[in-house]
């Protein structure tokens, strides 16, 4: 089954490069303006506390205070994937019309870091590329606004410098209107059982955490045999459930570089915990990015077995999870609540482009 998002088309529009002022929008990714703002992306240095760094507001950033990504693993390999990206649950629906990137290029004995140049800004709906100049911080304005509860910037390659491993010191979401809640996600907190031998670390995939760390394991759970054909993991959703939404969140950096992502995967529905009888299954292509949420037809069951089909290539074999989420299909009579009127977060002015 093709990978829908929202029932929107994707989109692939390649932008123009424009001077201009600071965005005066909502900044949807800081918990100052939106406590349900999750962070999604892994740190190639540090511990999963790190992460925080990438929306607590502060754009300066350092060895200590940004989340470290590797694009393109070696110095001019820019064909060899690495890192994949970062970006966020928003965890409601905001009308989203800029992101304000903010890189950190000190701190390394090799010399400056290199930048980000070609990104996509992957949201539901639509995919939109961009390639950033050679500088700091960027502003990268969507096209048009666009109504989506994640975001997530994938990184392809880099501009040249002596240190691939790049430090993101924050990555703002820019909004105009506020944000209007989601499905529910019915896997919340909810058990899992994870399938196939030799898991290592103690995240709970449940928790509402979809940040990781590269050495630091607390918050995800790494398959060394990524590649077996009965990896994956059972959920107890308590109760039956209809659901139409996946949220999948990877730990996409290993020992020997960038983790080979999910490409294909399989869900099963049954209200049967050994699954002898399946409700429904849902074949899904996913983005080669850590984290994104797809939509599918309906499906319904207490028990939910997410199985891998195929994933991307990269350097690492290694399978890394951190959160998987399940949206359930909203009630007839459920009545949608406004959250009240965004505050404006004020940012440290610094100059930078506004990519159209």
């Amino acid at each position: 089954m093709l990978r829908r998002r929202l029932g929107v088309a994707a989109l692939v529009l390649t932008p123009l490069i424009l001077p201009t002022a600071l965005a005066t929008a909502a900044n949807v990714a800081s918990p100052a303006v939106n406590p349900a703002a999750r962070v999604a992306a892994t740190t190639v240095t540090g511990t999963v506390a790190a992460t925080d760094s990438l929306n607590d507001g502060s754009t300066a950033g350092s060895n200590s205070a940004a989340v470290f990504v590797v694009p393109t693993q070696i110095q001019g390999a820019q064909t060899r994937p690495g890192s994949r990206g970062f970006g966020y649950d928003l965890g409601g629906v905001a009308t989203v019309e800029s992101l304000d990137l903010f890189q950190y290029v000190g701190g390394s004995s090799r010399g400056a870091r290199a930048r980000l140049a070609d990104v996509v800004v992957h949201t539901a709906a639509g995919d939109f590329a961009a390639t950033l100049p050679d500088q700091d911080a960027v502003t990268i304005t969507l096209p048009t606004p666009v109504a989506t509860s994640w975001v997530t910037l994938e990184t392809n390659t880099q501009h040249d410098g002596a240190d691939p491993a790049i430090g993101i010191a924050e990555l703002g979401v820019s909004a105009s209107k506020g944000i209007s809640p989601r499905r529910a996600n019915v896997a919340l907190g909810r058990p899992v059982t994870l399938l196939g031998t030799g898991w290592s670390g103690t995240g709970d995939l449940t928790d509402n955490v979809l940040a990781g760390a590269t050495s630091d394991l607390s918050t995800s759970r790494v398959n060394a045999a990524g590649g077996a054909t009965s990896l994956g993991l059972d959920i107890d959703l308590g109760a039956s459930a209809t659901v139409n939404g996946l949220g999948l969140a990877e730990n996409d950096y290993g020992a020997s570089g960038g983790r080979r992502l999910a490409q294909g995967v399989r869900l099963l529905f049954s209200d049967d915990p050994t699954f002898a009888t399946v409700n429904g299954t849902r074949d899904l292509t996913l983005a080669n990015i850590p984290y994104q949420q797809v939509d599918f037809d309906p499906a319904a069951g207490r028990y939910v077995r997410l199985t891998l089909l195929s994933r991307y290539s990269n350097r690492d074999e290694s399978f890394g999870v951190t959160e998987v989420q399940l949206f359930a299909v909203p009630e007839p009579t459920a009545v949608a609540l406004v959250l009240p009127a965004l505050m404006l977060l004020r940012r440290t002015p610094r100059e930078r482009t506004r990519v159209h």
